[in-house]
């Protein structure tokens, strides 16, 4: 079974419950089960990956539609002809 991580290890990596929260209501983060209200939301560990990647683009001004399509690129993005997106490594 796929190791799962909860909502204080996803705001290790940056963003704040609140935004976790927002994605995963909006698809860009995908939790495992139902979760909402009354329910604990468990996400795959690869979906951490995502949402700290989403939060460096998102603290770059890039909306976050657009930083969920770059992260689940892997940060390798044409976002318009001629324009792409490339994520390196945090320092």
């Amino acid at each position: 079974m796929a190791r799962t991580v909860g909502h204080e290890e996803m705001t290790r990596t940056g963003p704040s419950y609140r935004q976790i929260d927002c994605w995963t209501r909006r698809g860009y983060l995908l939790a495992e089960g139902k979760g909402g209200q009354g329910h604990t939301r468990r996400w795959p560990e690869e979906e951490r990956v995502i949402a700290a990647m989403m939060f460096r683009l998102v603290a770059a001004q890039i909306p976050p539609k657009v930083a969920h399509t770059i992260a689940r690129s892997g940060g390798d993005h044409e976002v318009a002809p001629g324009i792409r997106v490339v994520v390196t490594p945090a320092s």
